[in-house]
């Protein structure tokens, strides 16, 4: 029972912090969401940080799951990539810019560190997997995490939630990721 009640409260809790972000959400508000007392919610979790931090770590989990799945799929390169990024469109309806910031400036550097991590595992570790897997290689000179970091600075642009609550309309990733990985001059 306690762990079904644990599992409503990051679920309910995911949905309040990947909207608002860390300081616009409220453990007030996250009890009232999931229908129990702030006692109750504190003595899941002892205070709004690690609840976060549990929140980033149990979404990441999930993404890692599948993100590693759709790497290891034996797709071309930009076949693969549009998975992986439709997967994150269709599922997680998040500004991960935000996420980044709150991780960055609202949470302690233990915190910061612990979830940094956990970010590199879960997100770009996929992904550079796929980038540089060898099937189609790189320019010379390339950093690795630089690259992962401007694909999910494009790819945020189209997964990312407004202010609303409602995901931005969904974009033809082919071309997101076509744009990413072969530019825009005709060759």
């Amino acid at each position: 029972m306690r762990e079904d009640l644990r599992e409503k409260i990051l679920i309910s809790s995911a949905d309040l912090f990947l909207s608002q972000g860390f300081k616009a959400t409220s453990t007030r508000q996250i009890a009232q969401k999931v229908g129990i007392t702030q006692p109750n919610l504190y003595y899941h979790f002892p205070n709004k940080e690690e609840l976060y931090v549990a929140v980033v770590e149990h979404i990441s989990q999930q993404l890692a799951t599948e993100l590693n799945f759709l790497a290891a799929k034996d797709l071309p390169l930009k076949e693969k990539l549009v998975e992986m990024a439709s997967f994150l469109q269709k599922e997680y309806h998040f500004d991960f810019a935000q996420m980044l910031k709150d991780i960055h400036n609202e949470l302690p550097r233990e915190s910061m560190v612990r979830l940094l991590m956990v970010w590199q595992e879960s997100y770009q570790a996929p992904f550079i997997k796929v980038l540089t897997s060898g099937k189609e290689p790189l320019r010379q000179g390339l950093n690795e995490e630089v690259l992962v970091t401007q694909l999910f600075t494009l790819l945020a642009s189209y997964t990312m939630v407004h202010p609303t609550g409602h995901a931005k309309k969904q974009v033809p990733l082919e071309q997101v990721i076509d744009l990413f990985l072969y530019g825009a001059i005709k060759r």
